[in-house]
């Protein structure tokens, strides 16, 4: 899981960043600010093996795919494909970390002689 925590550690900070590419201190700032800290919080945790992060990493990413339905995220054009991409790459990082820890039963083949 350490290489899911890192990924969402890049994309965190990538949203946050975003938050203040030039775009005031409006409803979009604050959301991705929030956003791209609760992301980089929750691979931390990710990193260290917790299993709750990846459900926080699900429900993050979700939500910033939602978001990039906002009217606003879709007059900037460049902010809806930040926010599908960014959203898609977090639900992704919190859904691959949730199945890696699935463990399928192992059956045993039996030989027919």
């Amino acid at each position: 899981m350490r290489k899911q925590g890192w990924i969402l550690g890049i994309v965190g900070l990538w949203i946050v960043l975003t938050g203040f590419a030039g775009l005031g201190r409006n409803a979009i700032f604050w959301s991705n600010l929030l956003s791209g800290f609760v992301v980089m919080r929750v691979a931390m945790d990710l990193s260290r093996g917790k299993l709750i992060a990846g459900w926080f990493a699900l429900f993050f990413g979700l939500w910033m795919v939602l978001t990039a339905f906002i009217p606003g995220f879709q007059a900037a054009h460049r902010l809806f494909w930040n926010a599908l991409v960014a959203g898609g790459l977090t639900a992704i990082t919190g859904f691959t970390s949730l199945a890696a820890e699935v463990t399928l039963p192992s059956y045993e083949m039996k030989q027919h002689s």
